[in-house]
């Protein structure tokens, strides 16, 4: 019983002395791009886009990550000029997403829009069907039925100018 605990306390200890903070980031710009609080040193040694700290609480800086930069293998927090430029790229960012956005609900207005359409020619397609049902099942003779399925109003071929418009009006009805 002895052996077992032993070998898991020496488990626990040796995979405990490569757990160390990482921090791992940009080189181009030195911008962080990921802190692990305990991570398998072994995996990141020779990287050099990480920093690997020594101790278990780096002194780091007191600030939101997004403005942590790397200087010279040391982490810093950005000057309010750099600041300024990640908060203009958020921006930035942002505002696209939103434009995103908004060009998203105007493709699915006109995906509604062309579905709705197409639901009502189907629908006028299949009452012309059913109002030819009730001409044939009224019927009582050939000529009846012909003087009844003459009554039935056309279903004259919609062009594609007709179809456009048809889809436009849907469009500003939604």
């Amino acid at each position: 019983m002895k052996k077992i605990f032993l070998l898991i306390y020496m488990f626990i200890s040796l995979t405990g002395l490569h757990a160390a903070p990482v921090i791992i980031y940009n080189t181009e710009n030195g911008r962080v791009i990921e802190f692990k609080q305990k991570a398998h040193t072994p995996e990141y040694v020779g990287r050099t886009d990480v920093v690997i700290y020594n101790v278990a609480n780096p002194d780091l800086p007191q600030c939101a990550m997004q403005y942590w930069i790397v200087d010279n293998g040391t982490v810093r927090e950005m000057t309010t000029a750099e600041k300024a430029v990640i908060d203009a790229e958020i921006a930035e960012h942002l505002a696209q997403i939103e434009a995103d956005k908004k060009n998203l609900d105007k493709q699915e207005k006109m995906m509604r829009a062309c579905i709705l359409v197409l639901i009502n020619e189907v629908n006028r397609a299949r009452q012309w069907d059913t109002d030819l049902k009730a001409v044939i099942a009224a019927s009582t003779s050939l000529a009846d039925f012909k003087t009844r399925a003459a009554a039935l109003s056309d279903r004259p071929q919609i062009t594609a100018a007709q179809a456009n418009t048809a889809i436009k009006n849907k469009y500003d009805e939604l």
